[in-house]
């Protein structure tokens, strides 16, 4: 993600429109980051079952995602992994 703005006025650090000082952090500028996540999936077939893994902010960072509350931070690292079962795929045995 790119640089931005959380003001109309582009203001730089954290300032105000009119300039004074903004300890709440709602204005100012946003830097720019980079976050990594990965994700895959294997398919079992005698099983019918797929099983997977996914992980977002690989690298943990420290981002900030909005200013217009407060300083908001982004999400830390989240790693999630399951299975999904076809039970569809298996033969009526009626």
């Amino acid at each position: 993600m790119a640089d931005q703005f959380s003001d109309v006025h582009n203001a730089e650090g954290q300032v105000n429109p009119d300039g004074t000082p903004s300890p709440s952090g709602q204005f100012g500028k946003i830097e720019d980051c980079a976050i990594v996540k990965l994700a895959t999936s294997y398919r079992i077939k005698p099983l019918n079952t797929d099983v997977f893994v996914s992980v977002k902010n690989l690298f943990d960072q420290n981002y900030i995602v909005d200013r217009t509350r407060g300083i908001l931070p982004g999400s830390p690292r989240l790693v999630q992994a399951g299975f999904k079962l076809d039970f569809r795929a298996f033969p009526d045995r009626s």
